[in-house]
């Protein structure tokens, strides 16, 4: 099993509530950074895709401000969570490496890291290529990654519990093979009457150097490539910053 078909098994359905419910937190400060960002330079609406939606939480934000939104995920159960967040956007499951459009797009998106889940820098490439085809002229490319610095500084332990449940993470990072693991397992319920769901999924995290895709986005034909210290305005610093973000101008 490769390890694209590995995480579409991991993010089962109780994994994929727990998502929903507990981890999407930071969607609605990366989507409107974004938004902001695209209405400063001239785009107030137009046709938008996630790469690796998710749950679709950052969708519902250009969803209810009137763009075509558009997404795609390896995991039938997060989309069938997705299904419930959103009323107006296409969701198509498939492995991003493999997806390909006949539409184009103002804008392409990809959050939370989703990236470093792709294992070797051909798998990422591919995704890039196939992004650059889908947009429009002077489209926009938005992602983030964490950075290997950020990947290395995942490595602890917390507990968190609330009234509807329990939640154990625990990260682990293996140097020698480049890659980062982050655990959650616990047991939670929807809401007050419905019964506990466990769930156990572990997220994988590769190391990718951040200068050689900044090389290879430039390879492509993107004609600006921006490299930010995580959702603010400053630069990344490669010396300490744990999360980049990346805005690529065909």
């Amino acid at each position: 099993m490769n390890n694209n078909n590995y995480q579409k098994k991991n993010y089962d359905k109780n994994f994929s509530l727990f998502y929903n419910k507990y981890l999407t937190g930071q969607a609605k400060k990366y989507g409107n950074f974004i938004m902001c960002f695209l209405n400063r330079n001239g785009l107030q609406t137009g046709r938008i895709l996630d790469i690796m939606c998710g749950t679709g939480n950052l969708l519902v934000q250009f969803e209810d401000k009137g763009w075509e939104t558009n997404g795609v995920d390896i995991s039938e159960s997060m989309l069938e969570v997705a299904k419930t967040n959103l009323y107006k956007t296409k969701l198509i499951q498939s492995d991003i490496v493999e997806f390909n459009s006949k539409d184009d797009y103002q804008v392409v998106v990809a959050t939370a890291d989703a990236l470093n889940h792709l294992k070797t820098d051909k798998d990422i490439y591919e995704v890039f290529k196939t992004v650059f085809s889908l947009l429009s002229n002077s489209g926009y490319f938005i992602f983030d990654m964490n950075t290997p610095i950020g990947i290395k500084n995942n490595n602890y332990f917390i507990s968190s519990s609330d009234d509807d449940g329990i939640s154990i993470r625990e990260g682990f990072v293996d140097e020698i093979h480049g890659v980062g693991f982050t655990r959650f397992h616990g047991a939670f319920k929807i809401d007050k009457n419905t019964p506990y769901l466990r769930f156990d999924s572990t997220i994988y995290n590769y190391f990718h150097n951040i200068e050689e895709l900044e090389k290879k986005l430039f390879e492509i034909g993107f004609k600006t490539v921006e490299i930010r210290d995580g959702y603010s305005e400053l630069l990344w610093d490669s010396n300490s910053t744990e999360r980049v973000l990346f805005i690529c101008k065909k």
